[in-house]
């Protein structure tokens, strides 16, 4: 089972069932992308995926957000017209909710 760090921004969301799925789709393509390029999955995209699908609400990381945040965007540029409300939608509330991108270590 893939655990999440706990950091100072981490917050959760509900979501609907519309959202859950998209979410899902969406950290789905991430992983089927890490496998096509012959990439490890990503740890989060896993980490995302186990809480949609036994939770139905988000507790994540501002790395995880952020991260969640690019793949629905970029997942709603050319998703099915269904889904690109509900993308936007979390992306959007994942931007009010969590602060902006994690700085790298110097």
């Amino acid at each position: 089972m893939t655990e999440t760090t706990a950091d100072a921004c981490a917050g959760t969301l509900d979501l609907t069932r519309s959202e859950q799925w998209v979410l899902h789709h969406a950290m789905l393509r991430e992983l089927e992308a890490a496998a096509d390029d012959g990439e490890t999955e990503p740890w989060w995209a896993i980490a995302v995926l186990e809480q949609v699908e036994s939770q139905g609400t988000l507790s994540l990381t501002c790395f995880e957000a952020w991260r969640v945040k690019r793949s629905l965007r970029t997942y709603a540029d050319d998703a099915p017209a269904r889904d690109v409300d509900a993308a936007e939608d979390v992306a959007g509330r994942l931007s009010a909710a969590y602060e902006s991108p994690p700085l790298a270590a110097p």
